[in-house]
């Protein structure tokens, strides 16, 4: 059974600082940056002091889960190395599905799809952001769709006690929201967890805080 669960953000990728780089690679492709590499052997040093070096660390079983995505990828293999244990990719821990709009800008969205940008504002000034769809992407509903089914995968597992998670703001925010049953209010209010950042939950109390901010 599920006793404590680290949310841990990828670190800093090529293409948070360079949007550019959508134009040649795919999103699910693009590698961290130099200085995403050390915000992952950051989040690495918390993992490794939180559970194999505090004194009062926790005991049980650990489990390492991770998007496919390359730069969450990279993120867990560093964590991955300092607790000597393996990662589990999910699909279902995937970044959110922009379709049309994966890497522009407003202003290139409105140059090239004007039709579909119109429509996706209007979704998100009349139901709101959480609930407009991306055109042949997904909204963030969708996105907490899928991850509510890996929260049910995730309670039902036996012999883990410790769940390490790496992914993306949205779908670890999701993860959030679905796993300590809060509404899509706090999730629109919450801000985007920053690059290599941890936040740890204790399911017995559902107490929550950061470990490390980046």
């Amino acid at each position: 059974m599920i006793k404590n669960i680290y949310l841990i953000r990828h670190g800093e990728s090529r293409g948070n600082i360079d949007k550019t780089v959508h134009l040649d690679t795919a999103d699910h492709a693009i590698p961290l940056s130099y200085r995403g590499v050390n915000q992952a052997l950051d989040a690495a040093s918390v993992m490794q002091y939180e559970l194999l070096l505090k004194e009062d660390r926790p005991t049980g079983p650990t489990g390492i889960w991770s998007s496919p995505y390359k730069r969450a990828r990279q993120t867990a293999e560093r964590i991955s190395q300092r607790l000597s244990l393996p990662v589990t990719e999910d699909v279902l821990l995937a970044e959110q599905q922009f379709g049309l709009f994966d890497g522009l800008t407003e202003a290139e969205r409105i140059e090239r799809y004007p039709a579909e940008q119109a429509c996706y504002q209007k979704c998100v000034e009349f139901e709101g952001r959480f609930w407009a769809p991306m055109p042949l992407g997904e909204s963030r509903f969708q996105v907490a769709q899928r991850v509510r089914q890996f929260c049910m995968e995730l309670r039902l597992l036996n012999g883990v006690e410790n769940a390490v998670i790496v992914a993306h703001s949205t779908t670890l925010r999701a993860f959030m929201m679905q796993w300590m049953g809060w509404s899509v209010e706090w999730f629109e209010a919450e801000k985007s967890p920053k690059n290599g950042s941890v936040r740890w939950i204790c399911e017995g109390t559902k107490e929550w805080g950061w470990l490390h901010a980046a």
